[in-house]
């Protein structure tokens, strides 16, 4: 079908992106939490809306001797923080704020590595398993570039919803006394993807709508139900891949060893 055929033009876009990655981000969530009910007696009944922002830039070289750069900075209910973490020579460097560590983990690389490679397997596999829960993807041009928008379909929330309900079955609950019921509501789900005139993803919006509903009953006394609503957006700018990607690093010489504060 028309769809397929699209779908499958898109995917090739990323097809090349592999192991080696440079971008920038920009993520924003609306979230309005509201719990009710009762918690040790007493009643609960609050409304709280949490503005959450992230941005930053992460750079990948994972083949031959691995490479990593995040410098991202995050605001949540009004507080920014800044978080950097780095590999390089098998150590990870890590600083939030004013607190700066350094870890050796050479040892643990190949299957730290490994493990990655298998997320990004199963990742792949999940892209590319997408097409029935996609409702409709159309193409555009901007100047010589490719635009595709899509958009996902119920099924995708019914399938959420599906993982939630065993997370919570596998949940020895009953030896608890208390009853669990989880849901979500997946409103408007679209994707973005721009690929230009060489058929590489240039860079690719996210735009989800989610709404989430918990209960948890134990008895008279402790009863409650929480919702939550969050209206999220990420942009990402694709800057190079493959061996276009590299890292230059700042001065690490200030980050203390670990296993000294050990």
């Amino acid at each position: 079908t028309e769809k397929t055929e699209t779908y499958r033009e898109m995917l090739s876009a990323t097809k090349d992106m592999g192991n080696n990655l440079d971008v920038n981000l920009n993520a924003k969530v609306d979230a309005s939490v509201s719990t009710k009910g009762v918690l040790g007696g007493t009643p609960l009944n609050d409304t709280e809306t949490i503005p959450i922002t992230l941005s930053g830039r992460i750079q990948m070289i994972l083949d031959n001797a691995p490479q990593m750069a995040m410098d991202l900075k995050g605001t949540a209910d009004g507080e920014t923080i800044a978080m950097n973490m780095y590999l390089k020579d098998g150590w990870m460097y890590t600083k939030a704020d004013d607190t700066a560590f350094k870890m050796n983990i050479a040892s643990d690389l190949e299957e730290v590595l490994g493990s990655y490679e298998d997320l990004m397997s199963v990742s792949s596999n999940q892209i590319a398993s997408m097409l029935p829960f996609i409702d409709s993807i159309t193409t555009a041009s901007s100047g010589q570039d490719t635009v595709y928008t899509l958009t996902l379909n119920d099924s995708f929330g019914q399938m959420l919803n599906g993982v939630m309900e065993l997370v919570t079955g596998s949940m020895d609950l009953d030896s608890l006394g208390m009853d669990m019921d989880m849901k979500i509501d997946l409103g408007k789900c679209s994707y973005t993807y721009t690929v230009g005139p060489d058929q590489h993803l240039k860079s690719m919006t996210a735009a989800m709508q989610l709404g989430m509903n918990y209960s948890v009953h134990e008895d008279a006394q402790n009863n409650m139900t929480m919702s939550m609503d969050m209206d999220m957006t990420m942009d990402m700018i694709i800057n190079a891949f493959g061996d276009k990607v590299t890292i230059t690093f700042p001065d690490l010489s200030g980050y203390q060893d670990i296993s000294d504060l050990q």
